[in-house]
């Protein structure tokens, strides 16, 4: 196992994530009573299993999704309870989506550098899209279609960091290795 290229892929990607908090979100995105700071901590659990499938290590990547999950719930259990839930749902739609990336896309996805990335971005976007209908019909009692829409940005924006980041690690890093 490549240590060295699963840390620059989570660093990479979530720094881009965080990047893209700031400009879509400015300093709001900090506040964990808000679904904006589903961008970091997912674009880090993202990353990190995006790396880890890369090497073959799809065990550790539900093992490390449920320690983002347990460090989410005890930073944010003291603001909303339910949404320990909610991000469980949001997390799962997104390992789901860069699953499906990795299976499906990705061979041909790495020859392009942003196409990749968009792609990405697109089917996390997507996943989000699947796990609002899924929020949105268990936990909001009168439900709007404006709601399926509503999370979209955050999902499409941690995609495309994640993409971005995965892309940055595997043309420029990996690349002066070989």
């Amino acid at each position: 196992m490549r240590i060295k290229s699963i840390l620059l892929t989570t660093a990479v990607g979530t720094g881009i994530c965080f990047i893209l908090a700031l400009l879509f979100f400015g300093v709001r995105f900090s506040d964990v009573s808000s679904p904006p700071i589903y961008l970091l901590f997912l674009g880090f659990a993202g990353s990190l299993s995006l790396g880890l499938f890369r090497e073959g290590q799809t065990r550790e990547v539900i093992y490390l999704n449920l320690l983002v999950y347990l460090l989410f719930v005890i930073t944010t259990l003291r603001f909303r309870p339910v949404m320990a839930l909610i991000f469980l749902l949001y997390d799962a739609a997104l390992i789901f989506g860069i699953y499906i990336f990795f299976r499906k896309f990705d061979k041909e996805a790495l020859s392009q550098f942003l196409t990749g990335s968009l792609l990405l971005a697109a089917i996390a976007g997507l996943m989000y899209i699947a796990a609002s209908l899924i929020h949105g019909l268990f936990f909001i009692s009168k439900f709007q279609m404006g709601f399926l829409l509503k999370n979209f940005p955050i999902g499409f924006l941690a995609g495309l960091g994640i993409g971005l980041g995965d892309a940055i690690n595997r043309r420029y890093w990996q690349a002066s290795e070989e």
